[in-house]
């Protein structure tokens, strides 16, 4: 449906944030998720937080990330779509959905996160599912 009402775009999606139990549940919902994101399309920018480690501040519940924490993967994000060739569209009036410390000229703003930050390049491990599907 996407493809219909846009062709040209690039397609990215974003697995799952585990709780600090990482849990099996956890790991097949990830699967799936990347199972059926290749299989709709085999270009599509996969992030897989959990199978590539990403530590980030959390609150209390251990699952959520705090405020640290949600910029810290806006920026992971960021330049995880940057690497893929995905750049900002050009300023114009009207709303802004996200301005977290992107500039078109300078990229994302990186702010490591306090705890030990994962390696990147943040697309899981070699393999079908640490590939980086548009990347070909």
């Amino acid at each position: 449906m996407i493809r219909a009402q846009a062709p040209r775009a690039r397609i990215a999606l974003l697995t799952v944030f585990a709780g600090r139990a990482r849990l099996p549940a956890a790991y097949r919902t990830d699967r799936a998720i990347v199972a059926g994101g290749t299989a709709a399309d085999p270009h599509v920018i996969v992030m897989d937080p959990l199978m590539s480690g990403w530590r980030f501040p959390r609150t209390r519940d251990g699952l959520h990330p705090s405020a640290t924490g949600s910029a810290w993967i806006a920026g992971e994000v960021a330049q995880i779509l940057l690497e893929h060739g995905v750049r900002p569209a050009p300023d114009r009036p009207g709303p802004v959905i996200c301005d977290y410390g992107f500039s078109p000229v300078t990229g994302p703003a990186r702010r490591p996160a306090p705890s030990s930050p994962a390696p990147r390049p943040g697309l899981g491990p070699p393999g079908p599912r640490g590939r980086a599907a548009g990347a070909g």
